[in-house]
């Protein structure tokens, strides 16, 4: 007997690509074919892995059956038969768990369809994500959000989502939740270094005993290793200090 999926057999459709399944039969009068659809975002919550194959299905309903009568095929025969999924053709996103269950054995295939990736800008007070599909689209609207650590954070009507900087940086898994649907992406947010940076710009000849010099203060603020506004520093105040060739100081 023999009841196996094909090695050549997709694993990853594209929207209204057509769904099937070859699998390689001997010796069976008969094949059940079992499509389950898996929520995906219950899924990422509770493992916080990716998808594993070997998901455990009791308990699971699945979404529809169909049955293969082989009773008429000689059991010295293999046969490869191709199994078509109208219903996941017509969905947009998901993961599918189709098994094939005949004499005692059983086998199965994992079927994703779309994706979900993070697009990441670091600002002053976090990184902002954005949302795109598996079309490099951007994703807008209700129901779009990253849970990390143990939180959960939402879009804006532009479709950006602020993670804010911590004492210490953090990385992980993220589910990513698009609607229904939801993917897994690895996520780091640094921790906040901020470096204050100045030079100066004056004529040398002013610097004669009892002259009033005028310095150019040229700052720079940096954080995470990128500049940003100065603006954000409030309440400035510089003091100069000076020694002369003998370093001594004044």
């Amino acid at each position: 007997k023999r009841l196996l999926v094909e090695e050549y057999t997709k694993k990853q459709f594209s929207e209204n690509e057509k769904v099937e399944i070859f699998l390689r039969i001997k010796g069976l009068d008969s094949v059940v074919v079992k499509t389950f659809e898996i929520d995906c975002q219950a899924y990422y919550r509770k493992h916080g892995s990716p998808f594993s194959e070997l998901i455990d299905l009791d308990g699971l309903l699945p979404t529809y059956t169909q049955e293969l009568n082989l009773a008429g095929v000689s059991p010295l025969s293999t046969i490869r038969r191709g199994f078509a999924f109208p219903d996941i053709q017509s969905k947009t996103r998901g993961i599918f768990v189709i098994e094939f269950q005949g004499g005692g054995m059983s086998t199965r295939a994992v079927i994703k369809k779309g994706g979900l990736t993070l697009i990441n800008q670091p600002t002053s007070q976090g990184v902002i994500f954005n949302v795109v599909n598996e079309k490099k689209e951007l994703c807008k609207g209700e129901g779009i959000g990253i849970l990390f650590s143990g939180q959960y954070y939402k879009c804006d009507s532009k479709g950006d989502i602020l993670i804010p900087y911590s004492t210490s940086q953090v990385s992980g898994q993220a589910v990513v939740i698009y609607g229904g649907f939801a993917d897994l992406v690895p996520v780091s947010i640094p921790s906040e270094n901020y470096a204050f940076l100045t030079s100066l710009q004056f004529n040398e000849e002013s610097l004669v005993p009892g002259n009033m010099a005028k310095l150019i203060v040229h700052p720079k603020l940096i954080f995470n290793g990128r500049a940003i506004n100065i603006s954000l520093v409030k309440n400035v105040r510089a003091t100069i200090s000076s020694t002369n060739d003998q370093e001594i100081g004044r």
